[in-house]
């Protein structure tokens, strides 16, 4: 099982039962562990379980509170109800948009405009080949334009949608769950499903008093069930310290366990660039890599290597 990026890969070896926590000050932990998690269950075929708290953050978590979301023309409006929330989803749209490299958020958009309107509204309601969505927040309207997808998009999303479906990856949404409910997943989903190895994609999910008898428990579980558990926690507040204090207060918070990732993005010239440090590591071998992430995308890639 790898990584597919060939230079961390050199580094952290995913052969053995192991707990790795990657943590950083940007908001670039989900899109590293979903590419990761492409990478491992529909490129290489493992078998694979996702586990995030996330479900529909641009859609649904809104519509529950405060946002409804309306589709206008001149004859009438037409309010769309909570029925969004099957409509599209985080984690896949996430996954289809790496594999296709189409915007996420016109995926997002095309995904509920398909699943709320007929073929024959969205054909009466199109103007340019495009739909305009309005956003009621407090009781404003915020005007969008959704950009239909055409035939070559579409057939790029049903080719994706078929490796998603045809893959051994394993999704579960979960906004909170206790401790011991956690590991009786993860032991069920290994007995019944054969996975190779589990993400989390934010420690908050688990709802237990000490994160730090939460890795605690975590790596245990990794050894128990003879597989790769990977999961996403937060030490630091944006821009709170520098570089050389953020890695050495994850250090000290994360000293017991097998592998810790940093991330940062870039900024400036470098925004598109997004590093790594390997700052604890089961292999003994510590370095720092750099992959190009292409955020519309949420995609990272590997940079070229110059061979002399």
């Amino acid at each position: 099982m790898k990584t597919e990026y060939y230079d961390l890969d050199e580094i952290i070896k995913l052969n053995k039962p192991q707990l790795i926590v990657c943590s950083s000050a940007d908001y670039v932990i989900e899109p590293l562990l979903k590419n990761i998690l492409k990478n491992i269950s529909i490129d290489q075929k493992i078998s694979a379980l996702y586990i995030d708290n996330d479900l529909m953050e641009d859609c649904t978590k809104n519509i529950k509170k405060e946002r409804e979301i309306i589709f206008e023309n001149k004859m009438h409006e037409m309010e769309i109800l909570p029925m969004l929330m099957d409509v599209s989803d985080t984690t896949r749209d996430d996954i289809v948009s790496n594999i296709t490299m189409l915007d996420r958020y016109k995926l997002m958009d095309n995904r509920i405009v398909e699943g709320v309107l007929t073929k024959e509204e969205i054909k009466k309601l199109s103007k340019d080949n495009k739909i305009e969505l309005i956003d009621v927040i407090d009781g404003k309207k915020y005007f969008n334009k959704c950009d239909l997808f055409n035939i070559e998009d579409r057939e790029k999303i049903k080719e994706a949608d078929l490796l998603l479906k045809s893959s051994p990856l394993f999704l579960k949404h979960i906004e909170k769950i206790a401790l011991e409910d956690f590991k009786k997943l993860c032991y069920e989903y290994r007995r019944d499903n054969k996975i190779n190895i589990i993400i989390l994609n934010d420690i908050k999910t688990i709802n237990y008093p000490s994160e730090i008898e939460i890795l605690n428990e975590l790596k245990e579980l990794s050894r128990k069930l003879n597989i790769i558990i990977i999961i996403g926690y937060d030490l630091i507040k944006k821009d709170t310290f520098s570089i050389e204090n953020e890695l050495e207060n994850i250090k000290q918070k994360c000293r017991f366990l097998d592998t810790i990732l940093f991330l940062k993005q870039g900024i400036g010239e470098d925004k598109n660039i997004l590093h790594i440090w390997t700052m604890k590591n089961i292999n003994n071998k510590l370095g720092k890599i750099s992959l190009l992430y292409l955020e519309e995308y949420k995609k990272c890639i590997n940079l070229e290597r110059n061979f002399e």
